[in-house]
């Protein structure tokens, strides 16, 4: 399947959905590391929505009572980040990294089987530096929320 960003519209020429066995050819992560399962929504520039099915069948990332650690949250809602800028703008040659990660808090708990729903926002875009905010959502509630900083290097 091919991914290609079409300069005359805001759009990209794609299936609406991006499921994850499609992801590692937008961003560099293999599977068993690619934490987002599935791409909903995307608009070129400005947002893309994402989710990820907490299961049981998952334990390498799994705690004791079937939550994910910390840091697996932030890089899933990285990834979905970096899906979101490599969707959006010419970085095809460019290698990104993970500069800096703002205002991480949880404010509530989920369990196994639900489904986490990630957003993700741009707020700013330079030629080497961009900003987003990400949001996940589990049952309709706020359950964690951050800004990351990317940069881009040839």
């Amino acid at each position: 399947m091919e991914f290609t960003v079409n300069p005359n519209q805001n759009s990209i020429d794609y299936p609406l959905e991006i499921k994850n066995f499609n992801i590692y050819k937008i961003i560099n992560q293999r599977y068993p590391f690619i934490f987002v399962d599935k791409v909903l929504d995307f608009e070129k520039g400005k947002s893309i929505h994402g989710i990820k099915n907490i299961t049981q069948t998952c334990p390498y990332y799994l705690t004791e009572t079937g939550t994910l650690p910390l840091f697996v949250i932030i890089e899933l809602m990285g990834q979905l980040s970096e899906v979101l800028l490599r969707l959006s703008f010419d970085l095809a040659e460019r290698r990104g990294f993970l500069a800096g990660v703002q205002g991480f808090e949880i404010n509530n708990s989920y369990t196994p089987y639900d489904n986490l729903s990630i957003k993700n926002e741009m707020l700013i875009n330079t030629t080497d530096m961009y900003k987003t905010k990400s949001t996940i959502f589990t049952n309709n509630h706020l359950l964690c929320q951050g800004v990351f900083i990317h940069v881009f290097r040839k």
